[in-house]
């Protein structure tokens, strides 16, 4: 049931947003929370502090600096990935 929901979100949510960004808030938000968390668990609340982080900032950015609101996300949730691992 779980895999179902996820492909019928991102599905949804390519046609809305684009596939790059919902790659990237998919994939590098986990990654950043895997190198500070200390449980799965952990991961997946730090998972989504660092996917909400990154889109408040992006859509921020985005509006500030005139600049395409996806690419924003993707440059912030970039950056607070390289904030982890130079953390770890």
């Amino acid at each position: 049931m779980l895999v179902v929901l996820t492909a019928v979100t991102v599905a949804l949510s390519m046609r809305i947003v684009g596939a790059l960004l919902v790659g990237a808030l998919m994939v590098i938000p986990v990654v950043a929370a895997m190198q500070i968390a200390k449980s799965f668990k952990a991961t997946i609340w730090y998972a989504i502090a660092i996917g909400l982080a990154s889109v408040i900032s992006g859509l921020f950015a985005a509006y500030y600096l005139d600049i395409p609101a996806g690419g924003a996300v993707v440059l912030a949730s970039l950056a607070l990935l390289g904030i982890s691992m130079v953390k770890k």
